[in-house]
């Protein structure tokens, strides 16, 4: 399954449904956690498969850092604490 564009991908349909009430759920890279964990937590948090979350670890790791999930304010606010119980930095940033 290739994921190339996924981000995008959302975005899209998010200005296609007219929707403005959304938040990304965005996860920085640190060096403190091992790609097992951020995986689990990942999966844990966002209810993915462990192929997504696999995929979300590995751009976190290259990139510095990735969108994982996008919800209303309140999802997105469980999800930040979920992820953030283990030491990762978390940021929840208003779809514009």
């Amino acid at each position: 399954m290739s994921l190339d564009g996924f981000d995008s991908h959302l975005e899209k349909d998010l200005e296609d449904s007219g929707k403005n009430d959304l938040y990304w759920v965005i996860v920085y890279d640190n060096e403190y956690n091992t790609f097992d964990q951020v995986i689990y937590i990942i999966q844990k948090a966002t209810c993915c498969s462990y192929e997504l979350a696999e995929h979300i670890a590995q751009e976190i790791h290259v990139k510095g850092k990735s969108k994982v999930m996008i919800a209303l304010r309140e999802d997105a606010n469980i999800a930040a604490d979920l992820i953030s119980s283990i030491g990762i930095r978390v940021e929840i940033s208003k779809v514009s």
